[in-house]
């Protein structure tokens, strides 16, 4: 029993940029083997369904996303009523990944994407977002992926 459980456990890595890159080219070489498939994650593993389907769009025919991990772009801090949250360090440069994605326009580094933070939440109880400078550019390669996204609100 023992051995079922060790098998299960994922090694871990300081460096996340290196670890979604081994996680995309895995997953590549992965669906290249069995063909068109519906993508599951899971908090941690949340960037990863993103690069993967960003790679190899033809491939990745959904995405279900089950508490994807962190915000986009900068981690968060706890810090009480009433924000509720501060920035902390810069987690994901590209958004939803630490890793480039595919832009239209394209993006050559992670600053173009000249991200603003809301003026004021979206409604109570809400924080403030960050969002792209307009013209928004579009995440070509997942415009034709369908996504599900689910956060459980544990009590």
């Amino acid at each position: 029993m023992f051995d079922q459980f060790f098998a299960s456990q994922v090694e871990d890595s300081l460096d996340l940029n290196a670890m979604e890159q081994l996680n995309r080219d895995a997953g590549i070489a992965l669906l290249k083997r069995i063909g068109p498939s519906i993508v599951l994650t899971h908090s941690q593993s949340g960037p990863f369904g993103w690069a993967l389907a960003d790679a190899q769009p033809k491939l990745v025919k959904g995405i279900v996303a089950i508490e994807p991990n962190g915000p986009p772009f900068y981690e968060n801090t706890v810090v009480g009523t009433p924000d509720w949250f501060s920035d902390g360090p810069m987690g994901r440069t590209w958004g939803i990944t630490r890793n480039p994605l595919t832009f239209s326009p394209a993006m050559k580094h992670a600053t173009d994407l000249r991200m603003i933070r809301q003026a004021a939440p979206n409604g109570p109880d809400l924080v403030r977002c960050w969002l792209p400078s307009r013209p928004a550019p579009q995440l070509t390669n997942l415009q034709g992926t369908p996504a599900s996204f689910r956060n459980w609100d544990v009590q």
